[in-house]
């Protein structure tokens, strides 16, 4: 893809989805409770050894038996559930049917996120002026959230087979980009994850902060942001910045 602007220093701009663009924390929360909804009603007794605890001794075995996929929230999701059908005297095909049923109840709330103010207004805005690139260890759907038509580049730690902090996301975006870090804005909510990784490659970095918390370390971030309309004031400042 060709680069929008040979004046601007910066040519792309990418970010992070939970707790980013959304409340990804109230997002996932909605999702669980829709899966657990769905089991109470088509499998009561599966709900109820979900709720007492038995779910969460699954994940941690999974993370044990399956430490390549620690990455992956989709199978781990999905594996617990079938691990929760197959010790209720299901068969493989049942148990893997049943998990994938109870994971499309969790997927469908999970992708209806309630996006921050104006963040989609923004977005649109500088995808004018930028290349929008999105990075998340998380597993939102970008079609399903509405987000694809913003999006020129999508990495996920299921697709590169890492999560943030390591670089791996960022290291295959300015690749298929074809930019250098110095061109590129990386704009997250996690101190480490986002900003302190995407700073290790070169990139420009804002700490987008609408919970406003304090940063944990010692030297706060060079550039911060709390709403949609500061960070795109910010993005300008940046831009002048370094022209």
């Amino acid at each position: 893809m060709k680069k929008k602007s040979s004046e601007n220093p910066i040519k792309l701009i990418s970010f992070d989805l939970d707790d980013t663009l959304w409340d990804g924390q109230k997002a996932v929360h909605a999702a669980q409770q829709a899966m657990q909804n769905w089991l109470t009603r088509h499998h009561p007794l599966i709900a109820e050894r979900a709720l007492n605890g038995r779910y969460l001794e699954l994940r941690k075995e999974i993370v044990n038996d399956h430490p390549e996929q620690v990455h992956n929230l989709t199978f781990t999701r999905k594996e617990i559930l079938r691990r929760l059908f197959a010790e209720n005297i299901h068969t493989r095909e049942q148990a893997l049917f049943h998990a994938e049923s109870a994971f499309n109840a969790f997927f469908e709330a999970r992708n209806q996120v309630c996006y921050f103010n104006d963040a989609l207004k923004v977005i649109g805005e500088l995808k004018t002026d930028f290349q929008i690139a999105a990075l998340t260890n998380g597993n939102a759907d970008i079609n399903e959230t509405g987000l694809e038509p913003y999006i020129d580049y999508f990495y996920s730690a299921e697709l590169v087979g890492a999560a943030k902090p390591d670089t791996r996301m960022f290291k295959a975006l300015l690749t298929e980009a074809d930019l250098k870090p110095g061109e590129c804005i990386h704009i997250g909510d996690h101190p480490e994850h986002d900003i302190l990784s995407a700073q290790s490659m070169g990139i420009h970095t804002i700490w987008f902060n609408a919970q406003k918390k304090k940063w944990p370390g010692n030297s706060g971030p060079k550039w911060e942001a709390q709403t949609f309309p500061q960070l795109q004031q910010v993005i300008h400042k940046i831009c002048l910045h370094y022209k």
